[in-house]
Parts: structure tokens; sequence; C-alpha cells
């Protein structure tokens, strides 16, 4: 449940991301490009933090 938690913000991005993208009239907008290398740090970030705690969980 906590990650739910922790991702829903995520998704809260995804659904505007798409609602953008299925606009009739849409430009290409540079913002995009950010969110999307903001949503690609977090993800690295989160990976790491994740398998720190495994080995920190395995190696105690």
């Amino acid at each position: 449940m906590s990650k739910i938690h922790l991702f829903s913000p995520l998704f809260n991005i995804n659904q505007q991301f798409d609602r953008s993208v299925l606009k009739p009239h849409w430009s290409f907008q540079p913002e995009w490009s950010t969110w999307l290398h903001f949503f690609l740090l977090f993800s690295c970030i989160a990976a790491l933090f994740q398998l720190f705690y495994k080995i920190t969980t395995i190696f105690p």
C-alpha cells in the first residue's frame, strides 16, 4: 500500500500527459521534455533506493 501511495503522483502526471497528448489541437511544448526527464530521474532514484534497501535487509 505504501508503494501505491508513493507512486500515485506519478500516475497523476501520466494522466495529465495523456490528456495533453489527446487534445485535438495540440502543439509540442518543451515542458513535456522537462517532465519526462524529471520522471526518468525520479525512477532511477527510486530504483537505487530500492536496491539499497534490499542490500541492507539481506546484509544487516
